[in-house]
């Protein structure tokens, strides 16, 4: 753990040990491990384990609240997309080595994190894909219930 200093400070620190501790003692049946480091962005640090599964370790407490959101949204959304939707795999629990819950899915090309949908405008949410997906997937309305006004400020937001 890491004593926060600064508001942009995470408050955990995880690294690839940390990692092979928690994953080791939760999921034995994927022991021998390899893993990779991914990325991390303000809340989450993506580690790929074995070559086929990415995890998801929260560097802070407000990132975990949101992992209820994404478990909400990405079944709702696999069958109207044109693309891809990660589905869980392991979703791990607090224990001795980590104090929160973290989660897995199967590897993918893309990650956008779907933990912070919901803000309470469809056209905030809706940005996000008009921010990752190529021009193509704009099209998303006869899928997605869009409004025509939606979507114009979702691509203008």
């Amino acid at each position: 753990m890491v004593n926060q200093k600064q508001p942009w400070e995470a408050e955990l620190r995880i690294d690839l040990e940390l990692a092979r501790q928690v994953i080791g003692s939760q999921f034995p049946e994927l022991l021998p491990l390899q893993i990779q480091y991914r990325g991390e962005g303000w809340g989450n640090v993506i580690l790929q384990v074995n070559g086929e599964y990415l995890f998801r370790f929260p560097r802070r407490k407000i990132a975990v609240e949101l992992f209820p959101n994404k478990a909400k949204i990405l079944p709702k959304i696999r069958h109207r997309l044109p693309l891809c939707v990660p589905e869980l795999v392991f979703q791990g629990q607090p224990d001795s080595h980590f104090p929160f819950l973290m989660d897995s899915n199967k590897k993918f090309t893309g990650i956008i994190d779907w933990g912070d949908v919901h803000f309470g405008d469809p056209a905030v949410d809706l940005q996000i894909v008009f921010t990752v997906l190529p021009s193509h997937a704009y099209s998303l309305e006869h899928r997605v219930l869009v409004n025509l006004n939606t979507k114009r400020f979702a691509i203008y937001v």
